[in-house]
Parts: structure tokens; sequence; C-alpha cells
């Protein structure tokens, strides 16, 4: 529990740069919140922008075909006799485009953070670590600890 505290304690500390900012807006878009936090400048977030679309574009593509491939799955599965030979190809298909789905939203993390400076990587570092540790207090909340 001592460690609990310390690293949370840790945790708040170095939040105090970011929280001198003041808090962003509420249901404000993620690159206006970025903006503000990783001190992002406007080249950086039209580039977030760019890199934001073209995943988008693929990964509408993407979920478009496994909607289809389920479709039919469901298709097949609901025959009297299914076809388990037509219903491996289905999931097989399907998991393959679960896979590139994956692929696009590493590419676009990657992406992003090739795009950001040391002081901004180490702030997008931070935020993540409040993440894991308030994930972490809502765990002991849940356990009433």
């Amino acid at each position: 529990m001592k460690r609990l505290i310390a690293a949370i304690a840790l945790v708040a500390a170095g939040a105090a740069p970011l929280l001198a900012q003041g808090p962003p807006p509420e249901n404000y878009p993620p690159e206006v919140v970025l903006k503000q936090v990783l001190g992002l400048s406007d080249a950086q977030v039209a580039q977030m922008q760019g890199l934001e679309s073209t995943r988008a574009g693929q990964t509408q593509e993407i979920a478009r075909q496994i909607e289809e491939k389920r479709n039919a799955l469901a298709g097949v599965l609901s025959a009297d006799s299914p076809d388990s030979a037509a219903t491996g190809a289905l999931v097989v298909q399907i998991h393959g485009l679960e896979k590139q789905l994956a692929a696009v939203q590493q590419s676009f993390g990657i992406a992003f953070a090739q795009m950001l400076d040391a002081d901004q990587k180490q702030r997008l570092e931070f935020v993540r670590s409040v993440g894991r540790a308030l994930a972490g207090v809502q765990a002991l909340e849940r356990l009433g600890l």
C-alpha cells in the first residue's frame, strides 16, 4: 500500500507542470487536448490530422471487409448443414483482416511518435503512465481498497 501511495504521489508530482497549464476543456477533439498536453505545434497538429485521416480511410475499408465476411459467415453457419471448409476459410479471412486492422493502428502509433521531439515523447510516456496509474486506482476502488 505504501508503494501505491508513493507511486501516486510521484505521478502527481510529475503532473504538476502539465496541470499548471490548466485542464484541457472536456469534450474537445483529441488534437486540441494533445496540442495542449504534449505541447504540439500547429504543424504537428496538421501532421497528426493527416495521419488520422489516412488511418480512418484504411480502417473503414478493412472494417467494411470484415463486416462483409462476418455476414457471409453468418449465412454459412445458418445453413442446415454448414460447409466446414467455407466456414474455416471465412474465419481465416476475418482473422487476417483483423491483423491488418491492428497493423494500421500500430503504424499510426509509430508515425505519431516519430513526429514528436524528445520532450514531447517524455510527456507522452508520462500521460500513458498516468493512464496506467488511474486504471490501477480504479481496480483498487472496485475491490474496495
